[in-house]
């Protein structure tokens, strides 16, 4: 019974110290990113296979720019779609969307429909983020692109730390600029 119990707390401790060691190491940013990925599919009730296309995430005050925040926010988002078994497209290898160097690619306009005929998408994603003092607030939206209509949305915020803040090009402390 002693050697039961001796292996069972054993195992216990090792599996706590290895979880440390080689358990996940996801930020906060990036598990909140996955989370709200994941929500918005089930939402959506997007089937496995479906063809989609993200658009970078934008700036609520200016639908035509973005910064390293919504170039990240909108690879992670990818990367948890990818996870789900849907097929992205990946947009920085083509010519259909408009582009902006240094900034993403940008859906949010009136070409919506033109765009996502063009690269067969049957699902778009786009959203747009508002930075305030301490926290980031992001809307992500699942939109049929053959009829505009919005299938999911999502609110969330993220807590600004420096890593945040430097993707948001605020603070003098980064070290390199995105």
């Amino acid at each position: 019974m002693i050697n039961k119990l001796t292996n069972i707390i054993y195992i216990f401790i090792t599996t706590i110290l290895l979880s440390g060691c080689f358990g996940s190491n996801v930020s906060p940013m990036i598990q909140d990113n996955y989370n709200a990925a994941g929500m918005l599919i089930k939402k959506a009730q997007i089937d496995e296979g479906t063809i989609v296309i993200i658009s970078t995430i934008v700036d609520i005050n200016d639908l035509q720019n973005t910064t390293a925040l919504g170039r990240t926010i909108s690879e992670q988002l990818t990367s948890e779609f990818v996870n789900y078994g849907l097929k992205m497209l990946e947009m920085k290898l083509g010519k259909n969307v408009y582009i902006k160097e240094h900034t993403g690619e940008l859906v949010l306009s009136r070409d919506i429909t033109r765009i996502a005929n063009k690269v067969k998408a049957e699902v778009l994603v786009a959203g747009t983020y508002s930075n305030t003092n301490n926290l980031v607030y992001i809307n992500l939206k699942i939109i049929n692109p053959k009829t505009s209509i919005i299938l999911s949305t999502i609110d969330y915020t993220l807590q600004k730390d420096d890593n945040i803040k430097c993707l948001l090009n605020e603070s003098f402390l980064c070290q390199e600029k995105f």
